[in-house]
């Protein structure tokens, strides 16, 4: 087993490199942890590690983040709530890579794509912007964390491999400005126009996002 901060990997999450990391992973474990300078207890993007084996990916319990929600969406609800997600039998062969042409997964996985269709009804938790955030309008202002429940459908298509290397996994957050949509912890004035956005998150032939559209100069 070898356990590396987040820094020492990253060299390793690219098409040339991570190969070795695969294959070792099929036969050992490895931890990655946060790095030492995310003082905030901010975490990082959990999916890129998944997605070349990584069996336990440490992160800031205490810091509800994107990255804790991908976390919860994985181990949370998946085989049972046990805390425990087998691998896909694909990733067990040395063909796979995360970052090959979607060509190439679909040979290795079978090429099966769903269509996945979402209606939205309602939204809750919207936090209120900074007041220096200004007015919000369209999907532009900036809107805090919130549990997508929103205003109309959203639907789209994904690819076949169902997420990829242990990566699926899907979010969704009443919105405004990307900056503040997961860490906004802002209050004051504005009239902000929330939305409603819907991803798809795993490995990057799969990546999808659809929005709803936004209610104009909601209050709330």
């Amino acid at each position: 087993m070898i356990s590396l901060a987040e820094n020492k990997i990253s060299n390793w999450l690219n098409g040339a490199a991570c190969s070795w990391l695969l294959a070792y992973n099929r036969h050992q474990f490895t931890r990655i942890y946060p790095g030492g300078t995310r003082f905030n207890s901010s975490n990082y993007h959990p999916i890129p590690m998944w997605n070349v084996g990584v069996q336990m990916a440490a992160l800031n319990y205490q810091t509800a983040d994107r990255a804790m929600q991908l976390n919860a969406a994985k181990f949370g609800l998946q085989n049972g709530a046990t805390g425990y997600v087998l691998k896909p039998d694909f990733m067990f062969s040395g063909q796979f890579n995360p970052y090959s042409s979607a060509a190439a997964i679909d040979e290795l996985v079978g090429n099966c794509r769903w269509t996945i269709t979402l209606t939205v009804i309602a939204a809750r938790h919207l936090v209120r912007p900074p007041k220096s955030g200004g007015r919000g309008g369209g999907g532009g202002g900036g809107i805090g964390s919130g549990e997508g429940f929103g205003v109309g459908s959203a639907e789209g298509v994904v690819g076949g491999s169902g997420g990829g290397g242990g990566g699926g996994g899907g979010s969704s957050s009443g919105g405004g400005s990307r900056k503040s949509r997961f860490d906004s912890r802002g209050s004051g004035g504005g009239v902000v126009s929330p939305l409603v956005e819907v991803s798809i998150i795993g490995l990057d032939i799969d990546a999808a996002t659809q929005r709803t559209s936004s209610v104009g100069e909601c209050a709330f």
